[in-house]
């Protein structure tokens, strides 16, 4: 728009006109409310001065089209109103928007929040405020593991049993006894006779000898 007025500025039909997917809006347009920033908490402690900021990323924007229509226009709007009216699954599906000071801030996609109408009048024509909201791709959850989390066994006795047992002081006791008791048992059994020796019957045999 170099070497153009302020006024031939204002007054170019670009910014009376707005396009909602695929079709135009009848009647004179006007975006109101467009407010792009940063959405940003902040985060101030008693007693302190000083707050802490957290930057939440890009706010998203939401503004109105104030639709201003005559008798005329009435048509045209009763014509283009299912294409645009809000309904289940709106969201989902948004509409592709032109207007040049809703595009000039890398705006694109919207959908219908609301529609209000006003009163009409035979004077004044009929002012609808659509309400309009920038519309983002949801964010998938990040996939979580397939491999299924160990669980328990059930019955407490096996699980119990399948842990290892810390030795206590008992069963090194218990552990002793029985080795020396082993161990004079295999002392009290007759010992086998040597190569060339005769074997003793009266240690073979129970009783006093």
């Amino acid at each position: 728009m170099a070497g153009e007025s302020f006024t031939d500025w204002i007054e170019d039909a670009a910014w009376d006109m707005v396009q909602l997917g695929g079709v135009f809006l009848p009647g004179v347009c006007t975006v109101e409310g467009l407010e792009v920033g940063l959405d940003v908490d902040v985060q101030k402690k008693r007693k302190k001065e000083k707050a802490k900021l957290r930057d939440n990323g890009l706010s998203p924007c939401a503004f109105q089209i104030v639709v201003e229509l005559t008798a005329a226009d009435w048509p045209q709007w009763v014509q283009i109103l299912p294409a645009i009216k809000p309904k289940t699954g709106g969201i989902r599906t948004p509409l592709a928007i032109t207007h040049p000071l809703v595009n000039l801030n890398d705006i694109r996609d919207v959908y219908v929040h609301k529609i209000h109408y006003d009163a009409p009048s035979a004077r004044k024509g009929m002012k609808i405020s659509i309400r309009i909201a920038e519309w983002f791709e949801e964010e998938k959850d990040a996939k979580q593991s397939k491999t299924p989390e160990a669980k328990p066994p059930r019955n407490p006795k096996i699980a119990t049993a399948a842990l290892p047992q810390k030795a206590t002081v008992f069963d090194r006791i218990r552990d002793k006894a029985r080795r020396i008791r082993e161990e004079a048992i295999l002392r009290s059994l007759p010992k086998p006779p040597l190569p060339g020796q005769t074997p003793n019957i009266a240690t073979n045999t129970f009783g006093d000898g």
